[in-house]
């Protein structure tokens, strides 16, 4: 069972595109829409579109799930 869940999360990673996954990155570590937009000289605007995409992508419809998937990620790539 917990092979099927690394499979089904890197799966789910693997549909990100290269910006999506550069903005996932930064939101696992706790940046704000603000702080990613100004570091990639975005407007908030474009980011929140994004984090909107990645959620769909990722099936998460909060922001709680969101941190939840990024905790569960960190636990399996240090058991990994």
């Amino acid at each position: 069972m917990r092979k099927q869940k690394i499979y089904e999360d890197i799966s789910l990673l693997s549909k990100l595109g290269q910006r999506e996954t550069q903005i996932f990155e930064m939101l696992s570590e706790g940046k704000k829409t603000s702080q990613i937009a100004e570091e990639l000289s975005l407007k908030p605007n474009t980011i929140s579109t994004i984090k909107k995409v990645i959620y769909r992508k990722l099936s998460i419809k909060t922001s709680l799930e969101f941190y939840k998937f990024v905790f569960e990620q960190k636990e399996i790539q240090r058991n990994v």
